[in-house]
């Protein structure tokens, strides 16, 4: 997650609207985690409600071995999960 938020800093600090690179050694394993955790953690800031697993059928359209393992998927799980529980500690506390 604190990657995640170097990341979004890096590109808010621009005001480019080009892409972002993001690319791990098979440009799959790691680099769909963060792709689809980013996506879906964007969406879920405006839209309050999402789908990991749409999310990542989407990415495979494109690029079909994005989050392949089970280890992937956990992690993304864990840490949408985490980013819940503190998006709803900060709603409780305001």
């Amino acid at each position: 997650m604190q990657f995640r938020g170097i990341v979004r800093q890096h590109i808010e600090s621009f005001s480019s609207t080009g892409p972002t690179v993001v690319h791990c050694s098979a440009g799959v394993d790691r680099t769909g985690v963060f792709i689809a955790l980013d996506t879906v953690l964007q969406q879920l800031e405006k839209e309050k409600g999402i789908s990991i697993a749409a999310c990542v059928h989407r990415m495979r359209l494109n690029r079909p071995l994005m989050v392949q393992t089970e280890v992937h998927h956990k992690i993304m799980n864990k840490k949408y999960f985490c980013f819940i529980e503190s998006f709803i500690s900060k709603e409780t506390l305001t």
